[in-house]
């Protein structure tokens, strides 16, 4: 239990899918993209972060990407688990993964330096973060400023929390191993 928080960590049953997001990533390399962050507008500041980016749509890239339905499952099973605790998330507004989400790769050395946090315009609608690792890196996770707490990238764990200012976070860069991570949002759904 990690206290008072809302970050939950779980981890998904069939850690196959790692490998093949991994696997995938490299075997696509004309998809790769700079890692980028938003302030106002998109923006590269490879100070405060550094990555290897493949952007996917859960809906509209299942027929290129067939992991994609399998890690659907493997949210849900999370989610489920996280509404189960705090049944209050889901007494409101409908939400999903409505935008799409990244695969991203960092080099030793690179990484989300910058503190930050996940709701940021254009992405006011972001409710809770998703985040995998999917490879174990010893010298590697996540850390939480206010919260006081570190996440270990270990293959499958997939963490969940809020976007909010409240739960600023950056990664821990490891000089030693490349980290792969997939990470997106669930969204408040508009009609």
């Amino acid at each position: 239990m990690l206290g008072d928080n809302f970050i939950r960590e779980y981890y998904l049953e069939d850690l196959s899918i790692c490998d093949r997001f991994i696997d995938y990533f490299e075997s696509n390399k004309e998809k790769h993209g700079q890692g980028f962050m938003y302030t106002q507008k998109m923006i590269v500041d490879t100070k405060q972060k550094e990555s290897t980016d493949i952007n996917l749509n859960m809906l509209h890239d299942r027929a290129e990407c067939d992991i994609l339905q399998d890690y659907e499952k493997e949210l849900i099973l999370a989610t489920d688990k996280y509404i189960e605790e705090f049944e209050h998330v889901n007494k409101g507004s409908a939400w999903a993964i409505t935008e799409n989400f990244n695969i991203q790769k960092y080099k030793p050395g690179q990484g989300f330096k910058a503190w930050h946090s996940e709701r940021n315009q254009p992405n006011n609608d972001r409710m809770l973060v998703f985040m995998t690792y999917l490879n174990d890196v010893d010298d590697g996770g996540t850390e939480f400023f206010y919260q006081k707490y570190k996440t270990k990238a270990k293959k499958g764990l997939t963490v969940i929390w809020p976007v909010d200012w409240t739960y600023t976070h950056r990664g821990i860069v490891s000089n030693t191993k490349t980290k792969y991570i997939a990470t997106g949002w669930f969204s408040y759904v508009r009609h």
